[in-house]
């Protein structure tokens, strides 16, 4: 009893400091992120010059993005025996996306409680298949930075480190496979093994379902492609040129950098990757910023027209209510497991 009580205190204890760190950090990001945005106030007024069809055409691109994450969806949800359609997929994805810009883990706790609520899936079977499609994702993702090497030294262009970087992070999360990942899970204490072990779960299911698998990995290819078609439009929105397959290869990257959410919708931390990444394609750091603010902005304006329409249709019309318990639920659970 005395060694389950201070196991307890010190899990406590440790996720205290982690929450207060975060907060710090988020802290420090956004004021270094607001100083950054008045101190280049006059390179940031590209933005003013996009015309209004060029925001139309980002819309365009933003809801064909969302589209091909709402399929990628379908098939996992059959897979947790959620007989979901492509529409009511696609307003899950607006309304979640909306959910986790205010409250961390957001997009996967609105998920989740839809389909305990709607289909009856347990509240612990779907994070861990979301964590299996990292897999995929990695894998789609690596083949995509490869190309984009490939090309590039097809043409004798230099390729940043930064993507050879990616590429051997995904190389060895692709090799960690191999290896006998209940064990690990073993090995890693406390949160890290069970995040470990659900993620050896949902991979396992989504490679036992071969059409689930195989769409899943169409879908990926499609969210890249129509990530990098947004990056390539917002780039020529405000006359700057890149190239098609370095704007899809920065689709990627920027997904990547996506994994580690420092702060709400990764804010100023999205902006610094995009601007690092112009700065690799021979612009300046403030051109980065602002495609990435450009982006954010059309993105948001998607989300506050198509988010209550599915709120609407999903849980309103349906009486389904995101409550502080089953939040609590959807945590305990998947930690449980």
């Amino acid at each position: 009893m005395t060694s389950s009580l201070k196991l307890q205190s010190g899990n406590y204890r440790w996720k205290t400091s982690l929450t207060l760190a975060r907060r710090v950090g988020t802290f420090l990001i956004l004021c270094l992120s607001a100083w950054y945005v008045y101190a280049h106030r006059q390179d940031l007024k590209i933005i003013l010059t996009v015309s209004w069809t060029s925001v139309a055409w980002l819309l365009l691109a933003s809801v064909l993005n969302t589209l091909s994450n709402a399929a990628q969806c379908v098939c996992v949800y059959k897979a947790l025996g959620a007989p979901m359609k492509i529409w009511e997929s696609f307003h899950l994805s607006n309304l979640s996306s909306a959910v986790g810009l205010f409250v961390s883990q957001g997009t996967t706790i609105t998920k989740t409680i839809y389909l305990k609520s709607r289909y009856q899936v347990p509240f612990s079977k779907a994070p861990a298949i979301y964590l299996g499609l990292l897999v995929v994702f990695f894998i789609i993702g690596a083949m995509m930075i490869t190309a984009h090497i490939s090309f590039a030294a097809l043409r004798g262009i230099e390729v940043p480190f930064i993507y050879w970087l990616v590429l051997a992070g995904a190389a060895i999360s692709l090799i960690l496979l191999k290896m006998d990942v209940p064990l690990l899970a073993k090995w890693l204490p406390g949160r890290a093994g069970k995040m470990v072990s659900l993620f050896a779960e949902g991979w396992k299911c989504i490679r036992g379902n071969r059409s689930c698998l195989v769409m899943a990995c169409v879908c990926q290819v499609f969210i890249f492609v129509t990530a990098g078609l947004r990056i390539y439009l917002a780039y020529r929105a405000m006359g700057l040129e890149i190239n098609p397959i370095s704007a899809v290869s920065v689709a990627v990257f920027v997904h990547f950098s996506g994994l580690l959410m420092l702060t709400p919708g990764n804010l100023g931390v999205q902006e610094a990757v995009y601007g690092y990444l112009t700065v690799t394609e021979g612009m300046s750091f403030a051109n980065g910023v602002a495609v990435s603010a450009l982006i954010r902005g059309v993105d948001l304006v998607a989300t506050a027209f198509l988010a209550p329409i599915a709120w609407y249709i999903l849980f309103y019309r349906r009486g389904i209510h995101i409550s502080r318990s089953e939040i609590s639920a959807v945590h305990e659970e998947g930690a449980a497991k």
